[in-house]
Parts: C-alpha cells; sequence; structure tokens
C-alpha cells in the first residue's frame, strides 16, 4: 500500500512538473493571438446557401425589416432592388429620382439611389446600406450586391455552398 501512494505521488509530482515547464516554454504572444481568435470564431455569423437552379445562389433577405429573395451577384456593385420589391418593402419607389442609368444584361436601365437602415441575411444585419431601384420593369429579381458583400469578414463557396461571414 505504501509502496502504491509512493508510486501515485510520484507521478503525480513529475506531470506537476512537465505542466509547469510547457506553460513556461509556451510563447505568451501565441497564446494571446489563439485567444483571439477564439473570440472572434465565437462571435462570427455564419450563413450558409446551397446552390440552386443554375447555379445561381438564392437567398432570402430582410430590407429593413420586409423578407425579399435576391439572387447572389457579385458582378452587381449595389444591392439592386426591382422595383416591385422596393414597393413591397414601403421604399414608396414612385416617389423616388431616377436620375442614374446603369448596364445590365437586358441593356440601359434607369436607377435611383437609395440608402437602407438595415440589411438582414440570416443572423448577419449590416445598417446604412447603398442600395439602388430600378424603374418599372427592368429588373427581375433583386440582386444581392457588392454593398453588402463588402461588409462581410468573408464570402466563399465551399463546395456546393456560398458562405457569408461576419
Amino acid at each position: 500500500m505504501f509502496f502504491l501512494l509512493t508510486v501515485s505521488v510520484a507521478w503525480v509530482a513529475d506531470n506537476a512538473d512537465l505542466t509547469a515547464v510547457k506553460k513556461e516554454n509556451r510563447p505568451k504572444e501565441r497564446v494571446a493571438e489563439k485567444m483571439v481568435s477564439q473570440s472572434a470564431h465565437q462571435m462570427t455569423d455564419e450563413v450558409r446557401m446551397a446552390r440552386g437552379e443554375g447555379g445561381h445562389y438564392w437567398i432570402d433577405g430582410e430590407v429593413d425589416g420586409t423578407a425579399v429573395t435576391f439572387v447572389v451577384d457579385t458582378g452587381a456593385s449595389f444591392i439592386s432592388l426591382s422595383y416591385e420589391d422596393a414597393e413591397k418593402a414601403g421604399l414608396d419607389p414612385g416617389n423616388l429620382e431616377y436620375d442614374g442609368r446603369i448596364n445590365t444584361a437586358n441593356g440601359v436601365a434607369r436607377i435611383a439611389r437609395i440608402n437602407l437602415s438595415s440589411f438582414r441575411v440570416g443572423a448577419i444585419e449590416v445598417y446604412d446600406v447603398p442600395a439602388i431601384v430600378s424603374s418599372p420593369g427592368s429588373l427581375s429579381v433583386s440582386l444581392l450586391g457588392m454593398s453588402f458583400l463588402n461588409r462581410l469578414d468573408s464570402f466563399q463557396v465551399e463546395g456546393e455552398h456560398l458562405v457569408l461571414r461576419r
């Protein structure tokens, strides 16, 4: 019994010494980086969407609290709302000034520049986002463009999914 107790105490003492040495030899900067990384990882919001028909990524977003369906378009400089979706979101597109022009796949379209108070996709929400509203009939689907995507920490394709992180 005495022998077993002595061996156990010796084993614990040896391991305590090893732990102390390991802690002393670790660079403090690496530990701090790891903690910051873990903390940032825990605070990251992530949205994953599967590739849809035709290879496009369709996502439901919220424009000032109103649900709108978008196709993700990295070639679009702004969140681009169809006239109909702007109307649905209560942005009163009939009273906007359509003084801009953009080139689209369907030709030149007249647009009005606006700022959205808030825009949300899943757990990711941004505020005061530049956007455009297209004139009636010039855009058949709203586009989730770079004015939102640039606010993210990252967006990337992983297999068959587009992953948005903030």
